[in-house]
């Protein structure tokens, strides 16, 4: 987990660093989607489909 630098003066900052922070997750999440493999997206949705 990212620790929030100490040097934060306000609960404005910390806000702004923890919205950052919690884009970079979705951007890396994302990202890591996209660099999966075509074999693995089709077991994914399969899993999916027999799921339901």
């Amino acid at each position: 987990m990212i620790q929030a630098p100490i040097d934060m003066k306000t609960s404005t900052e910390l806000r702004e660093y923890e919205t950052k922070i919690e884009e970079l997750r979705t951007s890396e999440k994302l990202l890591a989607e996209l660099n999966e493999s075509l074999e693995t997206k089709l077991k994914r949705t399969e899993s999916l489909r027999l799921h339901r």
